[in-house]
């Protein structure tokens, strides 16, 4: 069920946290403060249960899935840092 969960999370993760993936978004998209508010918020609210869920033992991968505690920590990382971007580019208009 663990496994589950993260794999589910991971997928779920790489759609919203992506808003510079041209594929996923309207040509004529721009981070608003709204998006970026409700971006923040989601994050707030999903990434604190994810990182009890993972598991950041590299090793642990008995289905060489590649999906791992690890993987999931550096993709919250990852999240974060394109949040605060946004936040911060916010800031300097």
């Amino acid at each position: 069920m663990k496994r589950f969960l993260i794999v589910t999370a991971m997928a779920m993760l790489m759609v919203m946290a992506c808003p510079g993936c041209s594929m996923f978004q309207p040509k004529d998209f721009k981070v608003t403060e709204q998006w970026v508010r409700a971006d923040r918020a989601t994050f707030d609210l999903i990434a604190p249960t994810l990182i009890l869920l993972a598991d950041a033992d590299v090793s642990n991968d008995p289905d060489l899935t590649g999906v791992n505690g690890l993987a999931m920590l550096q993709l919250i990382d990852a999240w974060e840092v394109r949040l605060q971007a946004a936040e911060n580019s916010l800031i300097s208009q």
